[in-house]
């Protein structure tokens, strides 16, 4: 989703922001430009998020997963949402425990929650690396996942 900021190897876009924080449901202005979570100058501000946010609309998509790094975890839930979390934790190994150290407004998950009634989108933040092996192993689980809903 941020080309720029992975080829300039920052967190920030080419505009200096945060993409997951520049979505639109409960978007708030944080920070200045280039800090790790600033938000952009309003919400959706950014083309990358309005990219995204047009993919997601048309694809309409019952599962969509969010990956981050570097916390190496999933957060936990409750349903069906915490029910596909676990499975996906099961079949990467991956530890269920909260997430915290941001502000999280205007975050990608919380808005597909909002814009994919009945869908599961949520995120799983990887480690600090990834192995091809370890890549492997989170493209089975969402392939196995993908067949059981």
């Amino acid at each position: 989703m941020n080309p720029d900021g992975q080829r300039a190897e920052r967190r920030t876009n080419a505009n200096l922001v945060d993409l997951n924080r520049n979505f639109p449901h409960e978007w708030a202005l944080l920070g200045e430009p280039g800090k790790g979570q600033y938000s952009g100058p309003g919400p959706a501000s950014e083309p990358e998020t309005r990219a995204i946010i047009a993919l997601v609309e048309r694809l309409q998509p019952e599962l969509l997963i969010w990956y981050h790094q570097d916390l190496n975890r999933i957060a936990p839930a409750k349903g069906r949402a915490g029910e596909i979390r676990a499975r996906y934790a099961a079949l990467t190994g991956l530890p269920i425990e909260t997430i915290t150290g941001g502000t999280y407004t205007g975050t990608a998950a919380s808005w597909a929650r909002i814009a994919l009634p009945g869908g599961v989108p949520f995120i799983v933040e990887l480690g600090p690396t990834v192995s091809d092996e370890e890549a492997l192993v989170h493209a089975i689980a969402v392939l196995t996942i993908a067949t059981e809903l």
